[in-house]
């Protein structure tokens, strides 16, 4: 393993396997020395993970990531404008499930196909980060990680893909090596390493696992708590957002629609599907909702863009 300051102070760990390395036969020792999330005990979460490394047997190409820090976009908490059927917000849609401090989730993950985006309109750029992550609005900060997307312009877009995480409040960071395209199927898998830190005031860590299932391409980030935070492990998200950049509060650009797909997390006592939770509807600035809602099973939810 490999330890590294970014900008603006981001400490991260990244990994380099040996070629023909195998995650479905490596044992436990191996899985973590190179990064990778332990095998669960509950039986759901196992077959997912066995079921996501299988996938993947003739084509795994794991790379080792490499980074820019994006000084303009941020991935943060919900801005609540209200709480009805569900919880509506500014720039969130998607689904939470909560736990408690006695059961923190210590894992969580899901996958979704990225969508192609359009341009509602001209004349300006529209955002959208869909993200899987832990801990949220009562913490103040997120552990998250997945595809952001741009776009400007109908007639001739202009669009831009590619795999982010962000330990917030710090700054957001772009993977530049890991290629994803719409059509992709992607898995995120957060997973929180608390005693990996030993320093005073500067406590826990996480890691993000990243897989393209359509390519092959894997990846995973080490990424240490800001200063003066570290996961409680309360909450867990699966989410379409709207960012902000420099000049404020983004909308979204037409996702047609996406669902995520074997979500859950998983504590030390639980296991959690993101289809237990609450729902959170998206809110434009025009006061309509553009993007809602649904939980379909007890692992899956369904995001749909209905705006402008």
């Amino acid at each position: 393993m490999k330890k590294k300051v970014l900008a603006r102070g981001v400490e991260v760990i990244t990994y380099a396997p040996p070629s023909g390395f195998d995650p479905t036969a490596a044992s436990a020792a191996e899985l973590k020395r190179y990064g990778f999330p332990a095998y669960p005990e509950h039986p759901h979460a196992r077959r997912y993970y066995q079921r996501v490394w299988r996938s993947l047997r003739t084509k795994f190409a794991y790379v080792r990531p490499t980074f820019r820090v994006d000084r303009d976009v941020v991935f943060g908490p919900p801005g609540v404008l209200a709480t009805i059927r569900n919880v509506v917000t500014s720039n969130w849609s998607g689904a939470t499930v909560n736990t408690d401090m006695l059961r923190p989730y210590h894992f969580c993950g899901g996958g979704f196909v990225v969508p192609r985006i359009s341009a509602p309109t001209d004349g300006k750029t529209y955002h959208a980060g869909i993200w899987i992550g832990i801990d949220s609005a009562a913490q103040r900060q997120v552990l998250q990680g997945g595809v952001g997307c741009n776009v400007r312009g109908t007639a001739s877009p202009t669009t831009e893909y590619y795999v982010w995480f962000e330990w917030y409040p710090g700054p957001s960071v772009r993977i530049t090596n890991f290629p994803v395209v719409p059509g992709d199927r992607i898995e995120v898998i957060v997973c929180a390493s608390p005693l990996l830190d030993d320093r005073p005031h500067h406590v826990g860590a996480g890691t993000l696992t990243y897989i393209n299932r359509t390519t092959g391409v894997t990846t995973a980030v080490t990424v240490m708590a800001p200063d003066g935070f570290k996961l409680f492990g309360e909450t867990a998200e699966w989410i379409v957002e709207a960012p902000t950049v420099a000049t404020g509060q983004t909308e979204l650009p037409n996702y047609g629609g996406l669902s995520f797909k074997d979500s859950f997390a998983m504590s030390s006592r639980t296991v959690d599907g993101a289809g237990t939770g609450d729902v959170y509807s998206l809110q434009g600035p025009r006061g309509n909702i553009v993007s809602d809602c649904r939980l379909l099973t007890p692992t899956m939810v369904r995001c749909a863009y209905t705006g402008p």
